[in-house]
């Protein structure tokens, strides 16, 4: 999981992402995000589905910085 379903939510309002996606696609990248796909793979299915203002490069970035604060909140978990 890059991170937590309400965080990836949050990112994608505050980013604007996806905002070309329907609720169909939204979906589905909740549930890849809750089933093992890669940090890549998440940036991969916001871009595409999102508008020529976002580039890969720039979502993935966000995503990463993302993806290290949801561990380090999940080590203390264990």
């Amino acid at each position: 999981m890059v991170t937590t379903p309400t965080n990836l939510r949050k990112l994608c309002i505050e980013h604007n992402w996806f905002t070309y996606g329907d609720i169909e696609q939204y979906d589905k990248m909740f549930y890849k995000n809750e089933n093992g796909a890669t940090v890549e793979e998440i940036a991969l299915l916001i871009w595409l589905c999102s508008d020529d203002e976002h580039s890969e490069k720039d979502i993935l970035s966000c995503l990463i910085d993302e993806r290290r604060r949801y561990l380090e909140m999940t080590r203390g978990d264990e």
